[in-house]
Parts: C-alpha cells; sequence; structure tokens
C-alpha cells in the first residue's frame, strides 16, 4: 500500500492481484484489506490448493468489496485461474 502511494502518475484505478497457496491465520490479512478499501484499491485473490475454506478464507478475509477470488485445485491449473482472472477483469469495464 505504501508502494502504491509513492507512484509518479494516477492510474485509472489500483489493483493488487493476491495469489496464495494457504491460509495463513497468524497474519492480519483483514487489516490490510480494509487499508486497501479505504484507499481506493481493489483486491483481487487467487488460491492455489483444494485446501479446507481457501475460497471462505479468501473471500471473508482477503479481497475487498468489489474483489474477486478465484480458485486453482492445483498449480497446474493455476494458468487456466489467469486466464479466468484476466477475463473476469476484462468483463468488468
Amino acid at each position: 500500500l505504501d508502494q502504491m502511494a509513492q507512484t509518479p502518475c494516477t492510474p485509472a484505478k489500483k489493483v493488487i492481484d493476491l495469489s496464495t497457496d494457504g491460509i495463513d491465520d497468524k497474519m492480519p490479512v483483514e487489516a490490510a484489506r480494509d487499508k486497501a478499501q479505504a484507499r481506493g484499491i481493489t483486491v483481487n485473490a487467487i488460491g492455489v490448493g483444494a485446501y479446507h475454506n481457501l475460497e471462505t478464507f479468501l473471500r471473508d478475509s482477503t479481497i475487498t468489496e468489489d474483489g474477486f477470488a478465484i480458485i486453482s485445485e492445483a498449480w497446474d491449473d493455476f494458468a487456466r485461474a489467469i486466464l479466468r482472472k484476466i477475463r473476469t477483469e476484462i468483463a468488468a469495464k
């Protein structure tokens, strides 16, 4: 978030794309998400792996109100998830 505040230009939209292969319950991710939301920054997430409740964790704890979460069951499915992410962003315009 601090780096985005120092950009030399004014972007049309600020987005953080988060990729994770698990749930880290030791990090205050909700606080970081809330700071991004307050600054008008969108947070999207791609979760990789068949971890129990990963999609729920991403939706409830990491993405902003205007963000989205996508799940890739395994790393060999990651390319499909990235393609879906790009299509979702283009369709939103």
